[in-house]
């Protein structure tokens, strides 16, 4: 869906564009193909394709031109990809603690280039509501939550040999539960500290690779425990996504609507006051789900990062609430679903502030002024 949005918008920009497709039978023939043109730069999402090899180089080294890429996870689940020897390679993250992340694992010259980038909004930003009136009769989803059922939470490393290496996980992932915005890699080393213990960079990297299973299992535990407060308060949520339906006798307060193809719920946005959004734990970041939910007219409810607080007006064109005050988002919720009057000036400021800073059309742009730099200072 990103790499659809991102092509059209370079086509916008007077770009022409080629897409290869992994999957795709004719993969190959499509890749011989697209190299007998000259390419300017090549684009991917999680760092796909840095393996791919031309005159025994990396193909963007082969072609003397800039590898960007975005990391919509956190990049320690993609440690082999990112580790391509690339001269040109610009990685950008969603977090800034994850741009921090890739200068501490890899060292501080291993990438010509690191930024902290979003991805942007999805949707044709129709939907506009005249006034308060019309947003209260015309949308008929009072909250939404759209997203995977992840199953019971699990932390992947509990199998392991009651070791040491377990325990300080263990402790990390507890100290960033107990936090709003604490970076797994913060809590690491705070842990380490706790312990007076220290570490040869070799030693560290070897813990840091832990960073990706703990972010998972503090956005599962987190996302559970956020659906289960609202739950048990009785809050009227429209729930979508795949693993959903088998739990409804658990979350009998919540509509199961669906399992909801990407098209689909861009369409029930249209049709939505208040949008929940949990934010897989990017606590100095964010997430795609909230830029698309503002652009179709929702207002959005999110927990906290550092990146909402600087980039929105809490109360103005977001409502953000605490993991540490959990308790209080039922409250909240509720004030706000009773008075579409004050829901809708939130909805329509945070629509226009996405229009105007979080469309794909503002991530081309910055895509290739990186590419552009990366380019002149690695000449």
């Amino acid at each position: 869906m990103h790499i659809d949005a991102l092509a059209a918008a370079f086509r916008d920009l007077g770009h022409q564009t080629e897409t290869l497709d992994y999957e795709s039978g004719s993969a190959n023939a499509d890749f011989e193909r697209i190299l007998k043109d000259p390419i300017d730069l090549i684009f991917s999402i999680n760092a796909l394709g840095t393996v791919l090899m031309a005159d025994e180089k990396p193909l963007s080294d082969a072609l003397g031109i800039p590898y960007v890429t975005l990391m919509v996870d956190h990049p320690a689940l993609h440690i082999d990809r990112l580790a391509q020897p690339i001269e040109k390679f610009v990685v950008t993250c969603l977090d800034r603690s994850h741009v921090e992340f890739l200068r501490e694992f890899f060292g501080a010259d291993s990438m010509p280039l690191r930024a902290l980038m979003l991805p942007g909004a999805h949707g044709d930003g129709a939907a506009v509501d005249d006034d308060a009136a019309a947003f209260g009769e015309n949308r008929t989803i009072p909250l939404l939550f759209s997203g995977t059922y992840r199953g019971d939470v699990q932390r992947e490393w509990a199998d392991w040999p009651n070791t040491l290496a377990k325990a300080i996980i263990d402790d990390a992932v507890d100290l960033a539960l107990a936090n709003d915005r604490m970076p797994v890699e913060e809590a690491l080393r705070r842990v380490a500290v706790e312990r007076g213990m220290e570490f040869a960079p070799r030693s560290w990297r070897g813990l840091l690779e832990a960073c990706g299973p703990m972010t998972n299992f503090i956005h599962a535990r987190r996302r559970q425990d956020c659906l289960e407060t609202l739950n048990a308060a009785g809050i009227p949520l429209h729930i979508y996504g795949s693993g959903w339906e088998e739990q409804m006798a658990r979350f009998k307060a919540f509509t199961f609507g669906g399992v909801g193809s990407f098209e689909e719920t861009l369409e029930l946005l249209k049709k939505t006051r208040l949008c929940l959004n949990t934010n897989t734990n990017f606590v100095a970041g964010g997430h795609e789900r909230v830029f698309s939910a503002m652009l179709g007219g929702a207002a959005v409810i999110s927990d906290e990062s550092s990146y909402y607080l600087e980039a929105f007006n809490p109360g103005e064109d977001i409502l953000l609430y605490r993991w540490t005050e959990l308790d209080r988002l039922p409250e909240l919720v509720n004030r706000y679903l009773e008075a579409p009057d004050a829901l809708f000036p939130i909805a329509s400021s945070g629509q226009t502030k996405v229009r105007a800073q979080h469309l794909w059309a503002a991530r081309a742009e910055q895509i290739l002024g990186l590419g552009e730099l990366c380019q002149r200072l690695t000449a």
